[in-house]
């Protein structure tokens, strides 16, 4: 007989409904991204739907994390100035002597390190 995986109770499917979530709004928010960066690279304004569903994710985000962590300074900046949310995190640099694009570290909330990488704008 196959091994059993943990048993499925009311709180597996809360913390499964959780962790699935948060990957899906991850996925959603690196491609409204992608989007936003491919109009500044066009010369194009931010398309205003877009930046709308941003703001929508980034509040799903922080109700899917219990209003906790670094999310809540992530939609605070992004509701201040959206455009200027985008530019300042969301566009790739390349430092000197670095192996690889990233992006601009947000600010650290002290619960967690500010994240590096192409796809920073995550609240993994």
């Amino acid at each position: 007989m196959p091994p059993r995986g943990p048993p499925i109770t009311p709180i597996f499917c809360r913390v499964w409904r959780h962790v699935a979530r948060s990957y899906a709004l991850h996925l959603r928010e690196t491609s409204v991204s992608q989007m936003l960066r491919q109009d500044l690279t066009a010369g194009r304004p931010l398309t205003p739907a877009l930046l709308k569903e941003l703001g929508d994710l980034l509040d799903a985000d922080v109700a899917n994390q219990s209003n906790r962590g670094r999310v809540l300074e992530m939609r605070r900046l992004y509701k201040e100035n959206p455009e200027a949310f985008v530019r300042r995190y969301l566009i790739p640099i390349t430092p000197p002597n670095s192996p690889g694009p990233y992006s601009v570290d947000l600010p650290s909330t002290g619960a967690a390190p500010p994240e590096r990488g192409f796809f920073s704008l995550t609240t993994r």
